[in-house]
C-alpha cells in the first residue's frame, strides 16, 4: 500500500509524487494499492486526476488499484497498459450526504488465491448495501465498460486483480 497526500498528487512540484514515482521505480517486482486523495471520478472510466495518472500509473503496471475519494459519489475505471495488465481505479466518498454519510463505507476483501477482489458497501445507520438508484452514490456499470468487472453497479462488485500472492491452503 503507498499512500500520497492530496497535495502532492495535485502539484507536479511538490516532492512527493517525485517521491512515490521513485518508491515505484524501486519496487517494480511488487503489485502495489495506491491510495489517494483524488483520483476517480463517478461512474465508469471517469479518472480525476491526470497528473497521477501520467506519474503514477501510467508508467507502473505493478499499480494494481487505485483507492480515492474527494468527489461525492461512488465510481469505476481502468487502464490498460502497453503489457495488458489491468490498473482499476475506485472511488469511495459518501461525505456529500446527510448526516456526514450516513455512516456508508466501502469493505475490501482480498481473495488472493482467485485473484479477486470484492467490494461491498454498508450503511449500519441504515442497515442497508445500496443507496438509491439514479445519484452518483449508485451508477450503473457492466463488464463491457469495466473488463473483469462482476457485478451491475458502482457499490458493490468483484474486480479480477492478481496481486502477486500464490498461498496454498494448508
Amino acid at each position: 500500500m503507498l499512500t500520497i497526500g492530496f497535495f502532492s498528487v495535485n502539484d507536479a512540484d511538490d516532492p512527493g509524487i517525485a517521491w512515490a514515482r521513485q518508491v515505484l521505480e524501486d519496487h517494480r517486482d511488487y503489485s502495489v494499492i495506491l491510495a489517494t486523495h483524488q483520483a476517480v471520478g463517478i461512474g465508469a472510466n471517469n479518472w480525476a486526476n491526470n497528473l497521477m495518472m501520467d506519474n503514477l500509473v501510467k508508467p507502473f503496471s505493478n499499480v494494481k488499484l487505485v483507492l480515492g475519494g474527494h468527489i461525492t459519489g461512488t465510481g469505476i475505471t481502468h487502464y490498460v497498459h502497453d503489457d495488458g495488465t489491468v490498473t482499476y481505479g475506485v472511488l469511495t466518498d459518501y461525505q456529500g450526504r446527510v448526516y456526514g454519510g450516513q455512516e456508508y463505507l466501502k469493505h475490501i476483501s482480498f481473495d488472493t488465491e482467485n485473484g479477486l477482489v470484492y467490494f461491498n458497501t454498508y450503511s449500519p445507520m441504515l442497515d442497508t448495501t445500496r443507496s438509491e438508484d439514479g445519484r452518483d452514490w449508485r451508477v450503473k456499470v457492466s463488464s463491457d465498460q469495466i473488463p473483469g468487472l462482476i457485478g451491475t453497479d458502482t457499490e458493490n462488485f468483484v474486480l479480477p486483480i492478481d496481486l502477486g500472492a500464490h498461498p496454498e491452503r494448508t
